[in-house]
């Protein structure tokens, strides 16, 4: 019991989304049953097969209440990268699910947990927990999430098993889906495109080759792009400090690359920043500000496929449809 309750708080469990299906189309168009109330009649009748020590019922519920195409969910609700992300995120869940769910209501019978309180959630707001807002934020196609309280009768705290979602005819178990990003631009897509270009050739050319893909990273007409962006007072400053980069350019960034491939880290997330947020680097939030002409700063993180750390490169600017390497812009004011 003490891994599946630790996964129920740890993953934000069990959550409860609609699907992108035909019979979803039909939902849409029909008035929508009332799924919240369905869903806790299944639940009380978990509770009550528990109860009465139903093994075939128990059995029945458990595995109707199992999400079997965590993929095709998944891809349904959210962008390719986070389809894949949280696809791998509910292996760890499905492998314990079989044994581990039906502990779930022993628990809550034990501590007579037995008043069963159901939220739906629809789009982001106070009652949801932060990463049920989160998720409800990322969905390329909005379905409802479900939360189920376990209470004593007359109690208010009890155990929260979150998220539920309805899929494939049911409601399902679907996770906590934490590991969850905002949904990617169109613009990251390209950069990241473009990078994916940038390792194969370094790839196929060999260690230490400056490919026509590398040299085309370089910023066209860098002087007049940094007086243009940061104005008179910083562009002359950061101009010259990027001429003085761009000696070291032809073999400093082909060792880059063909270090990423030798390690491994082909695995490219891309970060997009439009005014200065905590999730950017300081650099970054400086050039953000001193800018005079706005402009979208990228973050691309270079990774072994599923690690969280790795290498990152920044900043990345956008010109005529293409990316360029403006470098790090160092010694801006921090204010």
């Amino acid at each position: 019991m003490r891994f599946f309750t630790s996964q129920l708080t740890h993953l934000a469990l069990l959550v409860m989304v609609l699907a992108t299906t035909p019979a979803l189309s039909q939902d849409k168009s029909a008035p929508s049953p009332d799924r919240a109330r369905a869903l806790k009649k299944q639940i009380e009748q978990f509770l009550a097969a528990t109860k009465s020590k139903d093994t075939d019922k128990i059995t029945e519920l458990t595995r109707n209440m199992k999400l079997t195409k965590p993929s095709a969910f998944f891809a349904s609700v959210f962008d390719a990268e986070n389809a894949k992300r949280l696809t791998t995120e509910f292996g760890r869940l499905a492998a314990a699910y079989d044994v581990e769910f039906p502990k779930l209501f022993v628990e809550m019978v034990k501590r007579n947990r037995t008043e069963v309180t159901v939220l739906q959630h629809t789009r982001p707001n106070p009652k949801a927990t932060g990463n049920q807002n989160k998720t409800l934020k990322a969905m390329k196609t909005p379905v409802p999430l479900y939360s189920v309280r376990f209470v004593e009768p007359g109690k208010r705290l009890g155990t929260h098993v979150h998220n539920f979602v309805y899929f494939d005819g049911n409601f399902r178990l679907a996770g906590g889906m934490r590991n969850i990003t905002a949904p990617t631009s169109p613009q990251a897509l390209a950069l990241k495109k473009q990078l994916t270009a940038v390792l194969a050739a370094s790839r196929k050319a060999g260690p230490g080759t400056l490919t026509p893909e590398l040299k085309a990273l370089t910023l066209p007409n860098h002087k007049q792009w940094f007086l243009k962006t940061f104005g008179p007072e910083h562009g002359p400053k950061l101009a010259a400090s990027y001429s003085d980069g761009l000696k070291q350019f032809d073999t400093q960034l082909p060792a880059l690359f063909t270090d990423l491939i030798k390690r491994g880290r082909t695995e490219i997330r891309i970060l997009r920043f439009t005014s200065p947020t905590p999730e950017a680097v300081g650099n970054q939030r400086y050039a953000l500000k001193a800018m005079i002409k706005p402009t979208p700063l990228y973050s691309a993180r270079f990774v072994e496929p599923g690690k969280p750390r790795g290498l990152h490169l920044y900043s990345f600017v956008e010109i005529d449809g293409s990316f360029h390497l403006a470098g790090k812009m160092r010694g801006l004011p921090a204010d």
